[in-house]
């Protein structure tokens, strides 16, 4: 036998409709009244609810923000090879060049409008900030794939 067909079962969820169909009828200041006279002062039981509620936030922001700095400490760890940025401007070029020469790495649309703009490279740097934005490659000049 079911839940759905345990006649216990809908005896009970009949109570909760019932219950629940009662208090939707009391009027706001008459919940207010049976809580202040079941609670005592319902605003102190707000504002201890309301406390509750900032601690579990205000923790759950800590391990957040913890879980964070310890992703930052060890990015900053993490050992970097020399940064392409750094690299010299023959570098730069060839580092475009092996991208546009790269099969299936570009799109051909991109590829020609890009090769059309920055005309044979002129301007690797520019380039080389929208391929690291895009994920081409990585701050150290590797082609990600």
């Amino acid at each position: 036998m079911n839940k759905n067909t345990d006649p216990i079962f809908l005896q009970i969820e009949r109570l909760g409709t019932a219950l629940v169909q009662d208090i939707s009828d009391l009027a706001d200041d008459e919940v207010l009244a049976d809580a202040q006279e079941v609670n005592g002062d319902a605003m102190a039981v707000a504002d201890r609810t309301k406390a509750v509620i900032r601690r579990a936030v205000d923790e759950h922001g800590q391990r957040r923000l913890m879980a964070a700095q310890s992703r930052y400490r060890e990015e900053v760890r993490r050992p970097r090879g020399e940064q392409v940025r750094d690299w010299t401007m023959d570098r730069k070029k060839a580092l475009v060049e092996r991208v546009w020469s790269t099969p299936g790495l570009l799109s051909s649309p991109l590829t020609s409008a890009a090769r059309k703009e920055t005309d044979a490279a002129k301007d690797p740097d520019g380039l080389i900030e929208d391929l690291i934005d895009l994920g081409v490659i990585d701050e150290e000049g590797e082609i990600l794939e």
